[in-house]
């Protein structure tokens, strides 16, 4: 038995054991885990019983207007169960959760260990006998963990029955004994990564069927790529590792499911789901981000940095929590890389442009916004439908044709003369007009 069938199986009984909360007392839940890890044990598996650390223990316990909740804590092979009960006025609730153990808070000592052990073999010695000779305080949840210790057992013994019955009618149909077995463990397999949907899970489903059916289906399930398989192909896909040392890997990121799925646990505002931040910030940087093999995000915020590098080679980093900074600690000893300057995009009319390098006669249908770009010249023939915003530019001069059916912003520009052929619909803004050298026609249009 896997440890997955076995915690299937845990769950499924204790959905049916309708378990409830003894006031001021945690027996119930002490006892559910403690039966839980004794027969995973019988059953081969490698388990053991953890006691709920005393700084977690304090978060919990009972609260207010008869609201309580018990923990207690078990391991099965690598994973640790957080087993919960839960109870509000009337309602009642339980949950298995697999969890990381609360490391960080006081171990479990050795006298809790065996004090949970103790219980356990005295009342399963009581088997048969009625109360627990004097100790009915604990009597009820005594005999339920028994019961639910019996139930489990039970369970076991009909699916492993279940399977030997369809084993021994296909092989009656002329299947070899060693292929159904194969098949027995491809579907355990299939079933244990959910690959395996509703009734499919059921051996008793396929028992009505012929083994050729159970054969292709299992067949087809296996070419599919698994979860992680697509997701290790999406990594692959934009995200180039273009150096690598003990410590570090560094990629250059070049879409925004690479930028989500290497960025993740930190507050990058290129990883959001709705990719606006990342396609704004692709457009003017090249992204590389700088992996650490061994620190962790949620203890060091140079666990992950996000380097942006513009058109102009300016590098700027950013930590886990989105800080930036102009540089990164020396002593993490990240490899060298080489870093290109960023090829600046711009957006027209749902199409991208090279900032430096728009075609000639180019149309733009609305308004033009290039504030504070890195433009130094604009192409031949430019025609803009709405308003165009040159300001905060490093342009010094406009071209012949320019047409513009809004506002002409020249603010912070060095630009000191206007093409007589400029066709400007409103105002020309500008920061001295007496400076600027144009037709009387364009000089009515000029604005402070």
């Amino acid at each position: 038995m896997t440890n997955s069938e076995f915690i299937s199986v845990i769950a499924d009984i204790a959905k049916e054991a309708k378990l409830h909360i003894p006031r001021n007392s945690y027996w119930e839940c002490n006892n559910f885990s403690t039966a839980v890890v004794m027969l995973a044990k019988e059953l081969g598996l490698d388990a053991e019983l953890l006691s709920v650390p005393m700084t977690f223990d304090q978060d919990i316990g009972e609260h207010t207007k008869g609201e309580m909740e018990k923990h207690t804590y078990f391991r099965l092979g690598n994973t640790y169960y957080d087993f919960t009960l839960s109870q509000f006025g009337r309602s009642k609730a339980f949950a298995i959760r697999s969890r990381p153990y609360p490391k960080t808070t006081t171990n479990p000592s050795k006298a809790d260990y065996d004090g949970y052990h103790f219980w356990y073999k005295k009342i399963k010695s009581k088997i048969g006998k009625g109360t627990c000779q004097g100790e009915t305080m604990f009597s009820q949840e005594a005999h339920h963990m028994i019961n639910f210790f019996s139930q489990v057992k039970n369970k076991y013994s009909l699916v492993t029955a279940d399977f030997k019955s369809v084993e021994k009618k296909f092989v009656d149909q002329g299947i070899d004994e060693p292929l159904v077995k194969d098949y027995f463990e491809k579907f355990k397999a299939l079933r244990d990564k959910n690959k395996l949907s509703g009734n499919e899970k059921n051996i008793d489903l396929w028992a009505k069927k012929s083994f050729e059916e159970f054969k292709n289906k299992l067949d087809e399930l296996s070419k599919e790529k698994t979860k992680t398989a697509k997701k290790k192909e999406a990594r692959t896909e934009g995200a180039k590792l273009i150096a690598e040392n003990e410590g570090w890997r560094v990629y250059e990121i070049s879409n925004h499911k690479a930028a989500m799925l290497y960025g993740s646990d930190t507050k990058w505002c290129i990883t959001q789901a709705d990719g606006e931040d990342y396609n704004n910030h692709s457009d003017t940087n090249n992204i590389y981000y700088l992996l650490s093999k061994t620190l962790n995000t949620r203890e060091n915020t140079w666990a992950k940095v996000a380097l942006l590098v513009d058109s102009a080679g300016k590098k700027t980093y950013w930590d886990v929590l989105d800080k930036d900074h102009e540089s990164v600690p020396k002593e993490l000893k990240i490899p060298k890389f080489k870093v290109e300057n960023a090829v600046h995009l711009v957006t027209i009319d749902g199409k991208k442009y090279d900032l430096n390098n728009l075609p000639e006669n180019l149309k733009v249908s609305g308004r033009l916004s290039l504030y504070r770009t890195p433009i130094t010249s604009l192409p031949k023939g430019l025609e803009v439908g709405g308003s165009l915003d040159l300001s905060y530019t490093k342009i010094t001069s406009l071209p012949a044709g320019l047409k513009i059916g809004g506002y002409l912003d020249l603010s912070y520009t060095k630009i000191t003369s206007l093409p007589d052929d400029l066709k400007v619909q409103d105002g020309i803004y500008v920061n001295y007009s007496a400076k600027i050298q144009c037709s009387d026609e364009l000089r009515k249009k000029l604005r402070k």
